[in-house]
């Protein structure tokens, strides 16, 4: 999955690259240490690797990139898109906040904002709950990562699940848009 976008201010195009990788492509730090889906999901924002989770500045831009591992009961529920209203603008839901508000909040913040709508609530609940008394949603290991990227046009929600099995291995990558700026609406 590759994101392209400008800011306009610098009329630099950035890139935001989201790749899953096989087990055998997974990066020597990962064999000792936390890595985003067990050391298989590779981000790069403008060629630079991301392999850890964390919270990472999009210094160039203004934005912001936070990726951790989960408990699977913190994914999202999967629903199917409205039949009312059409376009962007009919669909934003997940974060009323506005795109300024959301850079300031704490990377447990991006989880527990949208508890309500993950596949188990309560067990997802006391997962958010011991990862903010230990402060450790960072150290968490696993095979279901959550990132988030926000750019001052437009903010993705993307889940990423890992699953080696015997007979198949797949990892489906899916995303939402979070927020879009005026800009982003207005085109649509």
């Amino acid at each position: 999955m590759t994101f392209y976008y400008s800011t306009g201010q610098d009329e630099v195009a950035h890139s935001i690259v989201i790749e899953a990788v096989k087990n055998n492509d997974t990066p020597d730090d990962c064999q000792s240490s936390v890595c985003l889906g067990n050391g298989s999901l590779n981000i790069y924002v403008d060629g630079n690797l991301i392999i850890k989770p964390g919270d990472y500045s999009l210094i160039n831009v203004g934005g912001r990139i936070i990726a951790y591992n989960t408990h699977l009961a913190c994914a999202r529920k999967k629903d199917e898109p409205s039949s009312t209203g059409s376009g962007l603008r009919s669909h934003r839901k997940l974060y009323e906040a506005p795109l300024v508000l959301q850079r300031m909040r704490t990377p447990v913040d991006f989880v527990s904002h949208v508890h309500g709508e993950m596949t188990d609530s309560t067990i997802c609940k006391e997962w958010i709950d011991d990862r903010s008394k230990y402060d450790d949603i960072f150290k968490q290991g696993g095979n279901l990562s959550i990132v988030h990227v926000q750019t001052p046009l437009i903010s993705f929600h993307i889940e990423y699940r890992y699953s080696p099995d015997n007979n198949c291995e797949f990892s489906p990558l899916e995303t939402w848009i979070t927020d879009a700026s005026e800009e982003i609406f207005d085109s649509y």
